[in-house]
């Protein structure tokens, strides 16, 4: 690894014609410097080892940095139209005015910046290949057949575009915003953190694919996954997670089957807030949390909704009431699951926590069906009147009444 050091002037100057740098050592510039072309175009190729001290600015021709190996690129490059990793480990720290970014093997780590704007710079990643970055540095136009990666430690609001058969990962304890309409195919995994689809100005935020959600991690908000959910973390509808806690009521949507090993919780700010399943619910022991105005017939109540599909498996309800001073029902009840567009459900599918829920006098249990027509695959509360204990009446304790005296009458009349 040798060493190019310019203590006063620029470490490589190149005035005209076009030149390829292959550097594995340092290149250090004392003006600041460490890398000028003039007219021609410069092809930078950065290998393992490699270390830039300076500026590298490409002049005015056709230029391109090319990532080798592994390393950490942290300078300032301008004048550089294309990026294209073709190593196994880079971290790019540095910053760039690149029009392109070409990930075509190995993991990139985006740290810096890659263009003037996240609108200049167009990236691609191929397959087998991975791009990590964060909402705040991601380009807003990615065609992605490999894998992208938000590593997402704060809150971010991601605004681009997504596409390609790839897929994306949520990594990190923070809290990413999808408000746009993302087509990539490959699936999202939420492994870390949460990942909101739309908030309540962005509802026709999508993601084109299914999604798995880990244990600890958290998917919703008010827009739609497109394909099969397998939920072991939480699935918060609309105003449940807490960055959109001051939003309205809503529906979070997923057109395909979702799987529960977690918790779904419909319960946010108010009562109103519904999780649409267009397709079948299966309950692995998961738990759907609610709010519900615990009074009669037809009270308001957070809702899930199986269209078209089926609910099976075991699934726990666990209700809080929300001001409701509880009534007596008469008929269907208060609808907590709602089986339309001829969805159907097994006979335990859903269970309620501790059994009933008491509101006043009035004590509701959960039954599956109601008497109007089309209500069979439903699930209700219904309740019963709590019948209030009776004092008993002690015994009166006052002076007791004498035995009667019984006279004996003799024949003929005469007393004994």
């Amino acid at each position: 690894m040798g060493q190019i050091i310019s203590n006063n002037g620029i470490g490589i100057r190149s005035t005209n014609g076009n030149i390829t740098i292959t550097n594995a050592g340092l290149i250090q510039g004392g003006s600041g410097t460490a890398i000028l072309s003039g007219n021609g175009s410069i092809s930078l190729i950065l290998q393992t080892g490699s270390q830039i001290v300076g500026l590298a600015d490409g002049g005015r021709g056709n230029n391109s940095v090319t990532l080798e190996g592994s390393g950490t690129a942290s300078n300032a490059f301008t004048n550089f139209q294309t990026l294209t990793m073709t190593g196994s480990d880079w971290t790019w720290a540095g910053t760039g005015a690149f029009t392109t970014a070409l990930v075509q093997s190995g993991t990139l780590d985006l740290t810096g910046t890659l263009g003037t704007s996240l609108a200049s710079v167009t990236a691609s990643v191929s397959n087998g290949a991975t791009l990590q970055a964060n909402s705040s540095n991601l380009p807003l136009s990615v065609s992605n057949s490999g894998l992208v990666r938000f590593l997402q430690k704060n809150q971010g609001e991601y605004l681009g575009t997504i596409s390609g058969s790839g897929a994306v990962e949520k990594a990190g304890t923070g809290t990413l915003l999808f408000n746009s309409v993302n087509s990539y195919t490959g699936g999202t995994a939420v492994n870390d953190g949460t990942l909101i689809v739309g908030d309540s100005a962005h509802a026709s935020a999508s993601l084109a694919s299914g999604a798995t959600v880990a244990a600890g991690a958290s998917l919703g908000g008010y827009g739609t996954v497109n394909g099969d959910v397998t939920n072991s973390g939480t699935l918060g509808a609309a105003n449940t997670l807490s960055p959109l806690s001051a939003g309205p009521q809503g529906n979070f949507q997923i057109n395909g089957n979702l799987t529960n090993t977690g918790l779904v919780q419909l319960g946010g700010s108010g009562v109103g807030n519904s999780l649409t399943v267009a397709g079948n619910y299966s309950g692995q022991n998961g738990v759907i949390a609610l709010n519900t105005v615990l009074a009669g017939d037809g009270a308001a109540s957070d809702k899930l909704i199986v269209s078209g599909g089926s609910a099976s498996g075991s699934s726990t309800l666990k209700v809080t009431n929300i001001g409701g001073a509880g009534a007596q029902t008469a008929a269907d009840g208060i609808q907590l699951v709602q089986a339309t567009n001829g969805a159907t459900s097994t006979a335990n599918a859903f269970k309620l926590s501790g059994g009933t829920v008491s509101a006043g006098a009035y004590s509701y249990y959960l039954a599956k069906g109601g008497v109007s027509d089309g209500s069979g695959g439903s699930w209700y509360l219904r309740n019963t009147v709590v019948v209030q204990p009776v004092e008993p009446v002690p015994p009166d304790e006052g002076t007791p009444t004498p035995p009667e005296t019984v006279t004996s009458i003799t024949p003929g009349g005469r007393h004994a």
